[in-house]
C-alpha cells in the first residue's frame, strides 16, 4: 500500500532514560561524556507512539537492547 508521502514515527512505544542509553554504551566503549546543564526547551520526558504505523499492521520487532546494540557494533 502507498504511503503518499506520510510521515510516520517509529517507536516501541516504552520509554528508555538517556542514563540508560549512556550506561549501555559505556558497557561497549571508552566515552568520556560532558555534562551540561539543562537547557530551556530540553523535553523532560517524551515517548513516541507509532500508533499510525500500527494501524497498517506494522508492529515494533527490536528491543531498544538490540536495536542499540545494532548502532554501536563495530566490526
Amino acid at each position: 500500500e502507498e504511503f503518499n508521502g506520510q510521515c510516520f514515527s517509529v517507536s516501541s512505544g516504552k520509554s528508555v532514560t538517556i542514563n540508560y542509553i549512556k550506561k549501555f554504551i559505556n558497557n561497549l566503549h571508552s566515552v568520556k561524556w560532558a555534562h551540561v546543564p539543562q537547557r530551556d526547551g530540553d523535553i523532560k520526558h517524551s515517548t513516541a507512539v507509532g500508533n499510525r504505523l500500527q494501524d497498517v499492521g506494522w508492529i515494533p520487532k527490536v528491543s531498544i537492547d538490540d536495536g542499540l546494540g545494532r548502532c554501536f557494533e563495530f566490526k
